[in-house]
């Protein structure tokens, strides 16, 4: 939101005073604001718009040669209540309204990571590190200045961080076996697309059908397979476990029995990869 000079604030308030006491003044019909140059009309147009509303209608008017705004009251003023004191309260109710309003708008998609922060969920990502930079520069607080102080803000606000291309490049022999073909983000959903990374199986909601077929540096499709890939690499790793299976299932929740878990199998996963270190590690070259 942009901050008005004082000249634009005394302006504006100047001008609200005017019409909070014309309404406050039942005798009137209706009053003529003083003559102002096409940028202030512009300003008293927006007030009226957003913090009178539908209390007033608003229209030009010659006076004297001079472009003047007439304001009239509506039927709707009545609900502003009677006297100075009552109307006035009521727009100063009705300005924070419309500022806090402002605000909320202009903080945006800061929303969005406010709420991936405060749910806990995990935040996954490939080769992300550029990416959770510009989470921070541009959704955070300023970019600190030593490695430091910055694991300690990313910290601060995503409890936990999965990069597959770390996990690619930090995997054990059974694991990175299979990754020769390199660890770019389309080649690593290639292969675990295949027969050895089955599961868990990945179903489309409706809607969502045009991600069947490759859409690569499309924000959401990459997304969906980056969570393929976690899910996938993840599973694997439960499925590799040093404890042998006793039967020949494929099956996670199986699995999951004869290593004796009692977590739900999201969260089984999710203590799987974090017990191979792969928690909060993002990948880095230079």
């Amino acid at each position: 939101v942009r901050e008005a000079a004082p000249e634009e604030e005394e302006f504006v308030q100047n001008t609200r005073r005017l019409v909070v006491n014309f309404l406050a003044d039942t005798s009137q019909a209706s009053v003529v604001l003083p003559p102002t140059d096409a940028y202030h009309r512009k300003l008293t147009f927006n007030e009226l718009a957003t913090v009178f509303q539908d209390v007033v209608k608003a229209d030009k008017t010659m006076v004297d040669n001079k472009l003047c705004i007439q304001v009239h009251r509506t039927a709707a003023a009545s609900t502003l209540g009677k006297g100075a004191e009552a109307v006035s309260a009521a727009i100063r109710l009705r300005a924070a309204k419309v500022e806090e309003g402002q605000i909320q708008e202009a903080i945006g998609f800061r929303h969005v990571i406010d709420l991936v922060a405060s749910s806990g969920k995990p935040l996954v990502g490939h080769n992300m590190l550029l990416d959770v930079v510009q989470l921070e520069a541009q959704f955070g607080d300023h970019l600190p200045d030593t490695l430091r102080a910055f694991r300690a803000q990313v910290a601060s606000r995503f409890r936990a961080l999965f990069d597959t291309k770390h996990m690619i490049a930090s995997a054990p022999p059974c694991l990175a076996k299979h990754f020769g073909a390199g660890s770019r983000l389309d080649s690593v959903h290639k292969v675990l697309c295949g027969d050895a990374f089955r599961h868990p199986k990945v179903v489309l909601d409706d809607g969502c059908g045009r991600y069947q077929n490759k859409s690569l540096h499309e924000a959401g499709y990459d997304a969906y397979i980056t969570g393929v890939c976690f899910l996938r690499i993840a599973q694997f790793v439960v499925m590799s476990s040093d404890l042998p299976l006793r039967s020949n299932t494929t099956g996670l929740t199986p699995r999951l029995r004869e290593l004796g878990s009692t977590l739900p199998p999201a969260a089984t996963l999710l203590e799987a990869v974090r017990a191979m270190g792969y928690l909060n590690k993002i990948f880095f070259m230079g």
